[in-house]
């Protein structure tokens, strides 16, 4: 008989509250979490790119995404800013170069002529946990993105990214 294995992420929490709403104009934002992860590094120094693996800590994300003009070619945008903190933590506040040791990064996703994970170390970033599934978390940070000072201010509610798996062995 045929062994079915399947594994099926449920993002049930990002559907119903990590993602908002979205607004009229046609964005997109999500404000989730991670638990087992960790953000690995790789490339080379001038062009890191921050990535979400396995791993033991908690690992939030807040994701921007604008919507593409579609008259016009390669329109898309999006960001993120990613860190990580330990899960031992019900509370935490981390400024300036401390961000640097929870690996905060932000990333742009665009036809750009340079992308590339952007270490952050101007800024707090500060979280309270709500329950089990939520976060209470606020990301106020200034950075240097190629020349230009970008400055993000995010306070929101952050859910966990809920994973089920299951294995049918269809005896």
């Amino acid at each position: 008989m045929a062994v079915i294995r399947g594994t099926c992420f449920v993002f049930l929490a990002l559907i119903l509250y990590g993602c908002d709403k979205e607004p009229e104009d046609g964005n997109i934002y999500s404000h989730t979490y991670q638990e087992k992860a960790k953000i690995e590094l790789s490339g080379d120094p001038e062009f890191l790119k921050a990535t979400v693996n396995k791993g033991e800590n908690l690992v939030f994300k807040y994701y921007f995404q604008q919507e593409a003009d579609p008259l016009t070619a390669d329109s898309g945008y999006a960001e993120s800013i990613v860190f990580e903190v330990s899960p031992e933590l019900d509370t935490f506040s981390y400024a300036n170069d401390e961000l640097l040791q929870q690996k905060v990064f932000f990333d742009r996703f665009c036809f750009c002529p340079r992308e590339g994970s952007i270490p952050l170390n101007q800024g707090i970033i500060s979280g309270t946990k709500i329950d089990d599934f939520n976060w209470s978390i606020k990301i106020v940070v200034s950075f240097d993105d190629y020349g230009y000072t970008e400055s993000k201010n995010i306070d929101n509610t952050f859910v966990n990214e809920i994973t089920f798996s299951f294995s049918d062995t269809g005896d």
